[in-house]
C-alpha cells in the first residue's frame, strides 16, 4: 500500500473528507491536508507509523497542543492520535505570504507609508509570542551552550548555496566554502563576545523553528497564530525571536519606515518581557542581518553583483556592528 492509499484509509476511518493536499513529503511519509467533517473545515497532519523520527516529532507537537489547549497563540486542537494531528481550520495565510501581499500593495504607492494593517499585524504577532513565553523554567543553561545554539542558527541564515542548490563550477564550490568558513568563524567570535554580556541564562519552552511560514495571520482580524510545534523544546528565547525578527526585517529592505516600526515594536517587547536582553538582542540581530545579506537560498536569492559587494563589506560590517535599541 503506497503513501496516498494508507493516508486515505486512515482518514476514511475518522470520517474525514479530504478537500486539498497542502503538503506531501514521500521521504518523511508525511501529508498535511485541508479536510472536512460534517461541514466543519479542519487541518490535519498525518505521518506513516513506521517513520519513527517524525512520529516522535509529531507526538511532541500533539503534547504541546494538549498542554496549551485554550491559549490564544495556537489554533484549537480537534483530534489527535499516535500518527495524526487535527486542528481547527483558521482562515488566514502564513506571515510570509501576508507580508509579500502587503509589499505588493506598497509598490502601487509612491511613499514608504506604514498602513495600520502592518502595525496591527506586528502587534498581534508579539502578543502571541508573549503568550508562548509565559514564564521561565526552573532549570538554567550554560552560556557556552547559548552561544553554540546561536551560531547554529546563524548558519541557517548565512547560506551560500545558489537558488537551484547547485554550484556552477568546482572553483565556485571551493571559493564559497572557503569564504563561508572564514565568515562563520568571524561571526562565531562576535556572537560569543556578545553572549558574555548577557546576564541571564533562563530557559523557556521555545518553538525551535519560528520562521515566517510557521505563523498564520488572520485574513479578517490580523490575529496571529503560531503553528508547527515539532521542534518545541526547552531553550533560549533568543533563538526564536532573533531568527523571526531577522527574517521579517530583511524582507522589509527598502522600506525604512516599516523597518523602524518593526524595530520599535520588538524593542518594546524585549524591554517589557526580557529587559536583560535589551542591548544584546539588537547587536545579535544586526549580525543575522549581515548573514542574510549574503544568503543565496530559496526565498532570499540575490544577484551575483550584490553578493560580491556584500561579501566585500561583510567583515567590516561585522566588526563595527552596533545595537539599534530604541528603549533604554
Amino acid at each position: 500500500m503506497n503513501l496516498d492509499e494508507q493516508f486515505k484509509n486512515e482518514t476514511d476511518k475518522l470520517g474525514l473528507d479530504i478537500i486539498e493536499i497542502l503538503f506531501k513529503n514521500e521521504k518523511k511519509g508525511r501529508i498535511t491536508a485541508l479536510a472536512k467533517q460534517n461541514e466543519t473545515k479542519l487541518i490535519l497532519k498525518w505521518n506513516l507509523s513506521c517513520k519513527s523520527l517524525h512520529i516522535a516529532k509529531l507526538k511532541k507537537e500533539i503534547s504541546y497542543y494538549r498542554e496549551h489547549q485554550g491559549e490564544n497563540h495556537i489554533v484549537p486542537l480537534s483530534y489527535a492520535a499516535e500518527n495524526i494531528l487535527v486542528i481547527e481550520y483558521f482562515k488566514g495565510v502564513s506571515l510570509r505570504k501576508w507580508l509579500e501581499s502587503y509589499l505588493d500593495e506598497q509598490k502601487t504607492g509612491t511613499t514608504d507609508l506604514v498602513k495600520q494593517s502592518f502595525s496591527n499585524c506586528v502587534t498581534s504577532l508579539l502578543k502571541s509570542l508573549k503568550m508562548m513565553y509565559k514564564e521561565p523554567l526552573d532549570k538554567k543553561a550554560e552560556f557556552n551552550e547559548m552561544a553554540y545554539q546561536l551560531c547554529k542558527r546563524f548558519r541557517q541564515v548565512c547560506c551560500f548555496k545558489p537558488l537551484n542548490g547547485a554550484y556552477q563550477s568546482k572553483f565556485e564550490t571551493k571559493f564559497c566554502r572557503w569564504i563561508y568558513r572564514i565568515f562563520r568563524s568571524l561571526a562565531r567570535t562576535k556572537i560569543h563576545h556578545i553572549v558574555k554580556k548577557i546576564n541571564t541564562n533562563d530557559l523557556y519552552i521555545i518553538h525551535g523553528d519560528l520562521h515566517l511560514n510557521n505563523i498564520l495571520i488572520g485574513l479578517e482580524s490580523n490575529e496571529a497564530k503560531i503553528i508547527d510545534f515539532e521542534d518545541v523544546e526547552p531553550g533560549f528565547v533568543l533563538l526564536d525571536i532573533i531568527y523571526l525578527y531577522s527574517l521579517f526585517y530583511y524582507l522589509l529592505t527598502g522600506l525604512p519606515n516599516h523597518q523602524l516600526i518593526l524595530r520599535e515594536c520588538f524593542s518594546g517587547f524585549i524591554a517589557d518581557n526580557f529587559p536583560e536582553l535589551n542591548n544584546s538582542f539588537f547587536e545579535l540581530a544586526n549580525i543575522f542581518q549581515i548573514g542574510l545579506s549574503i544568503n543565496r537560498s530559496v526565498g532570499y536569492n540575490i544577484s551575483a553583483f550584490r553578493l560580491l559587494k556584500n561579501l566585500c563589506f561583510f567583515p567590516i560590517k561585522l566588526l563595527f556592528t552596533k545595537s539599534h535599541c530604541i528603549h533604554k
